[in-house]
């Protein structure tokens, strides 16, 4: 083997130059630089950042403490009102009038600097509840079986607290957070007071915190959290030490992988603690931007570098100019003939991997001429096959016509509504269409329905004008209604109803599709719910399914997945499906089509 000398007249490799370069002027001061500046600036930075989140969590702390005593101070005035008592014990024997003479004393605005909406109500133990919104029928009931009603009832605890209450009012259906009282006008217990604020006025507090931010008990239970967090859960199975901790500090710990540093501090009012999750990463981001420049002073090593490479780089000049004319030679006709293999390894591989990607593109080039033959044979084919649709609605015409000459208006009138779905169907305009001529289709179809349920079937509207111009999935909503009529409907005795409402907001357009037929069991809403999760897989073997999973896909490819169906039981029997899209105004003929 001949001997190749570095910096001699020999030849050499340009990876060799390059690598000694590299740990000359820049591997090295990088060393240096980390081993001598990084370390001790770095655990510094992190001394500032803990402090400061930590400071931060304990200004947050404080403002729970203050927002829980606004909510005891509240709920004890409540229970402890003259007509609190009196209302609780008139077991329901005061007027409508009187009654909201009482409710007006004890449910005054109790809005404060951290309570901006709150709920108050007055349970007795007699199957009245007195609230200050309204609240819909059954809802004493549900609250009364609830475990806290039972266990502040036995308990020797004058109060306790509700987190993530379901929302008792029929105005909203926000989440609350909640303290319950006792009424004990005497040694025994004749009611209870409930005072509410929604997670919301939480929330707020906790705005300022990054990353999970929780609330949990004694016993390490969620009472308040988030995705990861759900409540219920049980925070220490997840955070070792931070059960036994005390009232304030931070730890690290790793959680799913990832490591985070916990924050937490004690809440004075009921020993409960508020704890921050950080990713260690992402907290300590002041130590990337340091790490930041340290990559910038390498580049600017790395410059200097590139200078002194100039002294060898004319050894390359002359290869690489003519492989660049080859290139241009390729650009113009790429059936040029091969470039020839010379000049130093480096750039003679580079030539010859040259010469393959020519070879390839060539191959490429012939394959595309090929597709494209294949393609405007399928799209003849296409152009052909819509001969026979055309010419069943143009006989369905002529016969709808002739129906009406000899005045049989009723196969007229479903002859013209059967011809209008298959020129529907023909595809045009493509596969988005306003709302108004989605719901002309499925009065069409409900219109042939009706040839065999008659008065069995009645579909409702309730669109706003100002929704019918609004962009939809053409033939989403047929699938619904069929499987409505079909599955929901038709099993029934008595008469059917559909009921189909649009609304916009918050950018979305939400369409609900309700009827109040026979509905579906839990193990065929939860296979329904799974088909359109998989969005078609191989669950989908019912008719039902896969009429619903094929407008979930078609939803998800034209919107994103955030986007698409929802199926549950209707609260007055039967089902509710929900369509949720991105609200926007259809453009006509051509502006929307398939993405």
């Amino acid at each position: 083997m001949r001997e190749r000398k570095f910096w001699g007249k020999r030849q050499y490799s340009i990876r060799s130059s390059v690598f000694f370069s590299v740990v000359f002027f820049l591997v090295i001061p990088f060393g240096l630089t980390v081993l001598v500046i990084d370390r001790p600036i770095e655990q510094a930075i992190k001394e500032k950042i803990g402090e400061s989140a930590q400071g931060t969590l304990s200004v947050v702390g404080l403002n729970l403490e203050r927002q829980m005593d606004d909510m005891m101070s509240i709920a004890v005035n409540i229970a402890n009102a003259p007509e609190t008592a009196e209302l609780a014990a008139s077991n329901g024997g005061l007027s409508d009038f009187q009654v909201i003479a009482y409710k007006n004393r004890m449910f005054g605005n109790y809005n404060t600097s951290y309570i901006t909406e709150s709920y108050s109500s007055v349970l007795d133990l007699r199957g009245h509840l007195y609230a200050s919104w309204f609240t819909p029928p059954g809802k004493y009931a549900e609250l009364a079986r609830s475990a806290w009603f039972q266990a502040l009832l036995r308990s020797d605890s004058s109060f306790a607290w509700l987190p993530d209450s379901s929302n008792y009012t029929a105005a909203d259906i926000r989440p609350l957070f909640s303290v319950a009282m006792k009424i004990k006008p005497d040694d025994e217990p004749t009611g209870i007071v409930l005072f509410s604020i929604t997670q919301a006025d939480v929330r707020r507090l906790l705005q300022s915190l990054r990353g999970s931010v929780l609330i949990v008990n004694n016993e390490g239970r969620v009472m308040y959290g988030d995705g990861a967090n759900p409540v219920g859960s049980r925070i220490y199975d997840r955070v070792s030490g931070l059960q036994g901790a005390g009232d304030q500090g931070s730890l690290v710990a790793e959680t799913g992988g990832v490591k985070n540093i916990v924050f937490y501090r004690a809440i004075r009012n009921n020993g409960w603690k508020v704890v921050q999750i950080v990713p260690y990463d992402e907290l300590f981001k002041q130590i990337s931007q340091l790490r930041k420049i340290n990559f910038l002073l390498i580049s600017l090593i790395f410059i200097a570098f590139s200078v002194v490479s100039l002294l060898f780089s004319f050894q390359i000049t002359k290869p690489l100019n003519r492989l660049n004319k080859k290139m241009s030679d390729v650009e113009r006709n790429p059936f040029a003939p091969e470039l020839e293999v010379k000049g130093p390894r480096e750039i003679a591989s580079l030539m010859r991997t040259f010469n393959k990607m020519t070879i390839r593109i060539l191959e490429l080039i012939r394959r595309l001429e090929q597709e494209y033959e294949k393609r405007e044979e399928l799209r003849f084919r296409a152009l052909q096959s819509q001969i026979n649709p055309h010419f069943i609605l143009n006989t369905l015409n002529n016969i709808k016509w002739m129906a009406y000459l000899r005045q049989n208006g009723d196969v007229a009138d479903m002859l013209s509504s059967l011809g209008a779905i298959m020129e529907m169907s023909l595809g045009k305009g493509g596969s988005l269409i306003a709302l108004r001529e989605e719901v002309r289709y499925i009065d069409h179809y409900i219109t042939l329905q009706k040839i065999k349920y008659n008065d069995k079937l009645t579909v409702t509207y309730e669109i706003p004008e100002s929704l019918l111009d609004a962009e939809v999935i053409k033939f989403m909503l047929q699938p619904v209604v069929e499987n409505a009529i079909y599955h929901g409907i038709e099993p029934m005795h008595g008469k059917g109803e559909i009921h189909i409402a649009a609304k916009a907001t918050e950018g979305h357009l939400v369409l609900a599709v309700q009827d109040n037929g026979i509905g579906m069991d839990e193990a065929r809403l939860a296979g329904l719910r799974r088909s359109l999760q998989e969005s078609g897989g191989e669950d989908n073997n019912r008719h039902d399914r896969i009429g619903m999973a094929n407008v979930q896909q078609r939803i998800q490819l034209q919107y994103g997945y955030g986007y698409g169906l929802q199926v549950e039981r209707a609260s007055g029997g039967g089902t509710l499906v929900t369509f949720v899209l991105p609200y926007r105004l259809h453009v006509g003929e051509g502006g929307g089509d398939d993405a």
